[in-house]
């Protein structure tokens, strides 16, 4: 049926229950577009269709990536390497997620305190993390939440794994995936 809004589907929806809830739509699309031209809609870059020679080959974005690494690791006097983050050119900056790891923190330190592992996973850190005060941090920062893995067959049975894939604008948003070079 031809509405105020535009073509408009309407009829009656079954329902598993007479208490199921029910709930109502209507979406308007001169709201999404800048510019409401029929023709947009088929354009090549919105039905994501690129031009080759503006694009560069999957090898050549690799080969970037890989020169950004061997450009940037370094050994540290203690024997260990150290890299940049290979961030993906133009990314929005980080938000700070200090509530969410805190929140995430103390849900794990509940769970580590109620199945009695709270020492072991306090010694994986020993030697890797140390403590910061608030002053050296800044205004705002990006934290990486890291809940336990237990594994008991394994030889080291409990071990962190760090989150870098929160829901919005997570650290793996904004890092190249690059190449394994295992």
């Amino acid at each position: 049926m031809k509405t105020n809004v535009g073509w408009t589907l309407v009829g009656k929806v079954a329902s598993p229950s007479p208490d199921a809830q029910k709930s109502c739509n209507i979406v308007d699309l001169s709201l999404l577009l800048t510019s409401p031209k029929l023709t947009d809609l088929w354009t090549l870059d919105v039905l994501g269709i690129e031009n080759p020679e503006e694009r560069k080959s999957n090898q050549e974005h690799d080969q970037e990536i890989l020169d950004n690494f061997q450009k940037t690791v370094t050994r540290q006097p203690n024997g260990r390497s150290e890299v940049s983050m290979p961030w993906i050119q133009g990314h929005k900056p980080l938000h700070d997620n200090l509530n969410l790891a805190k929140k995430r923190l103390d849900n794990l330190i509940n769970k580590l305190e109620k199945d009695g592992y709270c020492n072991e996973y306090d010694q994986v850190f020993q030697g890797i993390i140390d403590e910061v005060n608030d002053s050296e941090i800044g205004t705002s920062g990006h934290y990486l939440p890291h809940p336990q893995v237990v594994k008991l067959s394994s030889t080291t049975k409990l071990r962190p794994v760090f989150d870098a894939s929160v829901r919005e604008n997570s650290l793996n948003h904004y890092l190249e995936k690059g190449i394994t070079l295992l």
